[in-house]
């Protein structure tokens, strides 16, 4: 450890990129360095934290590819034989991240006012759902919906009633989850 050289983890995260590495998978490599040259320090093994002296690693970000509005139109045009047809459009014309739609309560929708309130995320841990709100205040929004994914969102509650109806169970609550199964269960991510 005494003979480590800022210079040895400059080539080893230079490697490790060529070696196909993502940049976010390099930079967790240097943080790991880091903390652990650190609890080193700390332990007085070392004398200094060789990886102060060397920058996070840095590196382009590729290219987001986004669907076309023909990929759209064909994506949904297949998604509308399942039962995921509403989810995958609120995701496409919303932007809200998986989680948050998984979240979403029917008490979230304005359908007056146009809108729908992300207030909370959700995550299967240990093979159960749990719902957590947003990492940062910004997270939780207002977000504006249009005409098409409002009628969506009708079609999908009607849907849902109508199923629950079927089964003889009570109707869709204003507090149930907008994606679930037919108990109301939440969805796996």
């Amino acid at each position: 450890l005494n003979e480590l050289k800022p210079t040895h983890l400059t080539h080893l995260y230079a490697a490790k990129q060529n070696a196909g590495l993502s940049k976010r998978t390099v930079q967790l490599i240097h943080a790991v360095m880091f903390k652990a040259l650190k609890s080193a320090v700390k332990h007085q093994m070392l004398a200094l934290n060789v990886a102060e002296a060397v920058e996070s690693p840095k590196g382009s970000s590729p290219e987001m590819q986004i669907m076309s509005e023909g990929d759209i139109q064909r994506f949904l045009a297949t998604a509308k034989e399942t039962d995921y047809y509403a989810l995958f459009y609120v995701l496409i014309f919303t932007g809200i991240r998986r989680g948050e739609s998984l979240a979403l309560r029917w008490g979230d929708i304005d359908f007056l006012l146009g809108e729908l309130s992300v207030c909370r995320s959700m995550q299967f841990i240990n093979n159960t759902a749990t719902f957590k709100t947003p990492k940062t205040e910004r997270s939780s929004r207002v977000v504006a919906l249009s005409l098409s994914t409002l009628e969506v969102l009708r079609g999908h509650r009607h849907q849902q009633d109508k199923a629950r109806h079927d089964l003889e169970l009570p109707a869709t609550k204003s507090d149930g989850l907008v994606f679930c199964d037919y108990n109301g269960a939440p969805l796996r991510p």
